[in-house]
Formats: C-alpha cells, structure tokens, sequence
C-alpha cells in the first residue's frame, strides 16, 4: 500500500505535472493500487503451506500486529491530509491536523508555530497512539463479527471406500 501510494504521489510529479500533484496522485494511486500487487506477485509468487503444519500465530501477536496497523495508519492518515491541507491551506491548518484529537480536549496538546520540533512530534505521535487506541477494540470487535470460522480442507484420500464398499474407480480412465 505504501509502495502504490509512493508510485501514485511519484508519477505525476515526473510526467510535470507541477502543481496539480496534489489532485492528480489520486487516479495514478488507484492505477497503482491494481497494478503493484499483480507485479509483486510475478517478482516474488506466494508459496503454499500445508494447512496442518503452519504454526498459528498466537492472540498476543495478532493483536499487538493489529494494534501496530492501526497506529501507522494513523500515522500516514494525519500527516498526509495534515500536508495536503497545509499545502492548500497555510501552515496554521497543518498544525491543527497534527493537534486533533488531544488538542480539542487539552491546550497542551495543541502545535503552535512557536512548538519545538521534538514537541511537535510527541504531539503527533500522542495524537496518532490515542486513535489507535480508540479504534483498536473496535477493530477487534470487527475482526471477530466477520472472522471465518473454519478452514476449508480438502479431504482427498485413496485409500477411503465409497458408500457401496468398491473401491472408486474414477482414477482408472
């Protein structure tokens, strides 16, 4: 996903497409979106695994792994439109995307231009941990509504009888 949105930010901006980038990633972001996976797919194919011997991740893992995504996509959420709206805005709506949420509950928490860069930063960081925290049960909550419950299995074996007790003789043609 980041190598497509990188693609998508990078095309336009190569083709000179100057100022209009802002606009024009979004189409060539969705261009990549379909095209990326097709061709990481031919440069390194998927392997198969055997269904009985993959070792399962445990619970603990699965959901720091989810509490992880959330977090980084927070993360790129915020300083993406924090960016673009600073590009179209002024630096004044920069700073107020990377106060939200903390910044509307707590003035600490909200950039000023006069805000360190390492100040700046934990205010970024403490905004995109906090909805990630919000959003994690929710999340979960999701992932178990729409879970699969089952892995299906295909229960080949030659060596079965078939219901009349014969062997199956379709293998014979």
């Amino acid at each position: 996903m980041l190598i497509a949105f990188a693609v998508g930010w990078l095309i336009p901006y190569f083709v000179g497409l100057g100022s209009y980038v802002l606009v024009a990633w979004v189409p060539f972001y969705l261009l990549a979106c379909v095209l990326v996976p097709n061709v990481a797919k031919a440069v390194v194919p998927p392997k198969l695994e055997d269904a009985d011997l993959v070792a399962h991740r445990s619970v603990l893992r699965r959901n720091l792994e989810l509490f992880i995504g959330l977090w980084l996509y927070w993360i790129l959420f915020i300083l993406v439109n924090g960016i673009i709206s600073g590009a179209l805005e002024g630096k004044r709506a920069f700073f107020q995307y990377l106060s939200g949420p903390l910044g509307w509950f707590d003035p600490a928490f909200i950039v000023r231009p006069e805000t360190t860069s390492v100040g700046t930063f934990g205010i970024f960081l403490a905004n995109t941990f906090i909805c990630a925290v919000f959003f994690f049960p929710l999340s979960v909550i999701f992932r178990v509504a729409f879970r699969r419950s089952h892995i299906t299995q295909l229960g080949l074996n030659r060596s079965e009888k078939t219901q009349g007790g014969e062997e199956d003789d379709d293998d014979e043609v």
